[in-house]
């Protein structure tokens, strides 16, 4: 029997976003900008949706962390 790959998440979604950057830092074309600035929206969501059950600082922080550099990647990308 297969094990699924896992495809969601924070964490998943956490590396992705580490994955990405490293393809950014190598290729600075569209894709690779707007494949990062999905993995961002994506963790700044789930980010959203946690700070809803768990009001520590930290959710507020990644998101506040994570807008700015999505804002400078939509900039470069357009």
């Amino acid at each position: 029997m297969k094990s699924a790959i896992k495809t969601t998440g924070l964490r998943y979604w956490m590396l992705r976003v580490l994955d990405e950057c490293d393809r950014v830092a190598a290729d600075f074309r569209a894709d690779p900008v707007h494949d990062l600035r999905v993995a961002l929206r994506r963790c700044r969501s789930l980010a959203s949706v946690f700070e809803e059950v768990d009001p520590h600082r930290a959710w507020r922080d990644l998101r506040k962390t994570s807008r700015k550099l999505f804002r400078s990647l939509g900039i470069i990308r357009d």
